[in-house]
């Protein structure tokens, strides 16, 4: 057992998540999906993470046994930890709300959807907690999310930009083993356990650049700036 309060300072110094201030994103998509449901999300959830959106979300017992982790709240990671901790538990994930993407070769996603109250009711009931670290979580530079992409890569990072006030980048510049798209794409999906990749552009027969950035590549500022990176 470790006290809670000891398991949110660890966290919240590891991730720097007060030098983020606001989180540009979920600052504007949780009050953006609970209030046209009249969900009272400012009461529901900690003083702090509904002024940073980072951080300690719901706070449960004051003692933590064993700290659960995810990546998206969906119904059955949050039906998985109910049922599966003990009082006090911890979930630890990159997102605060559920994110329905959508399949490109299939049905239309909705976007981020809230956390079902009822979870969010039987959460509290048993005294448990939720932390939750988005931009923070994106930019570190050993746990990142684009770190451990360009890790698992086994690339060699070289460059980078959008950079926050500690001079870590979010996208980074990479150099990896000479390959093709081809190749780069099973390797993706091998690596990742995904059915497939989806693709934009001119397939290439030598690749020995990348630009890693998770979640979000479709942005063409973010693109141009990688071109004139040598990407």
């Amino acid at each position: 057992m470790v006290l809670l309060n000891e398991v949110v300072n660890k966290l919240d110094i590891e991730f720097n998540i007060r030098s983020f201030g606001k989180d540009p994103a979920f600052s504007r998509f949780v009050p953006s999906v609970y209030d046209p449901i009249h969900f009272d999300w400012k009461t529901a959830f900690e003083p702090e993470f509904t002024d940073l959106f980072n951080g300690l979300m719901i706070r449960g017992a004051e003692e933590v046994e064993r700290i659960f982790l995810a990546v998206f709240p969906t119904d059955h990671v949050l039906e998985r930890f109910i049922d599966e901790s003990n009082t006090g538990d911890l979930l630890f994930m990159h997102h605060p709300l559920l994110m329905e993407c959508g399949d490109p070769n299939g049905k239309w996603g909705r976007g981020f959807v809230p956390i079902k109250e009822e979870y969010i009711k039987k959460i509290k009931d048993k005294k448990l907690s939720v932390y939750t670290c988005h931009a923070p979580l994106d930019y570190h530079k050993q746990l990142g999310t684009n770190v451990s992409i360009a890790k698992s890569l086994n690339a060699n990072i070289v460059d980078g930009f959008m950079q926050n006030e500690n001079g870590d980048s979010l996208v980074l510049i990479c150099n990896i083993k000479g390959t093709n798209t081809d190749d780069l794409e099973q390797d993706l999906k091998e690596i990742f356990e995904i059915p497939y990749v989806d693709f934009e552009g001119q397939r290439l027969n030598h690749i020995h650049t990348v630009a890693i950035v998770a979640g979000c590549g479709d942005k063409v500022d973010w693109i141009k700036e990688a071109e004139g990176k040598g990407v």
